[in-house]
């Protein structure tokens, strides 16, 4: 259930400061509420989308307006020379904050919800049951399909995705197995890579001093008056 609530969020950014969705809320929520019921990694990930992009998001923002807080009697504190005030405000406010915020609404979310969601995958017709395992299937996948949009550049690197895919669906390889060829197939590409750059450079250096010595004729054709 980890892996496939990972799958989902492995592309999560947070930029500036802005999150599309908390990811604590949506892990220990979304899986502890999962272990505690279905024990199903696709309700683990609709639950954990579900959680984190509600719940976890208000909890979030309230978290951060409360830091602020922390923060300016901090400023004041140190303006002060005031070492307790300053302590406070940094070490320990913000610490009952995170845990007022992060641990205890996780808790009740788990501690109260276990009976409702029982409930609601008990009456809920088989039909919605099968749709919610099917979606949390593909949701880990695509979470994958948006990481690999960031960090491959090039589409030639898809050979690796796919190579590594095939080996693990049909060599019956394990993943340890995979990753130490992964590292070494990565080694080798990045040592070509590096080594072709380089040639192209020398090529490309040659190639400018040579046309540099060849059309260099600016003492020729300088006149005096112009300059």
């Amino acid at each position: 259930m980890g892996v496939a609530v990972q799958g989902v969020f492995i592309a999560n950014l947070s930029t500036g400061g802005t999150t599309n969705s908390e990811i604590t809320y949506a892990a220990y929520g979304g899986i502890g509420l999962a272990m505690a019921t279905t024990k199903n990694p696709a309700v683990a990930v609709t639950l954990a989308i579900l959680i984190g992009q509600t719940f976890g998001l208000i909890f979030y923002n309230a978290r951060m307006a409360l830091y602020s807080y922390w923060n300016t009697k901090a400023t004041d504190a140190a303006r002060r020379v005031d070492y307790k005030g300053i302590v406070w405000n940094h070490l320990f406010g913000p610490q009952i904050t995170t845990f007022l915020f992060r641990a205890l609404p996780t808790f009740l979310v788990i501690f109260l919800g276990k009976g409702l969601i029982n409930t609601l995958l008990n009456n809920i017709p088989a039909m919605a049951t099968h749709i919610i395992q099917v979606l949390g299937g593909v949701l880990p996948a695509l979470g994958i399909a948006l990481l690999m949009a960031i960090v491959i550049k090039n589409k030639a690197q898809l050979i690796f995705f796919l190579a590594g895919f095939v080996l693990l669906a049909f060599s019956k390889m394990s993943m340890i197995e995979i990753v130490f060829i992964a590292i070494l197939v990565a080694y080798i590409y990045f040592i070509a890579t590096k080594n072709g750059s380089n040639s192209s450079k020398g090529e490309s250096a040659n190639a400018n001093s040579s046309d540099n010595a060849t059309v260099n004729t600016d003492d020729e054709y300088e006149d005096d008056d112009l300059f």
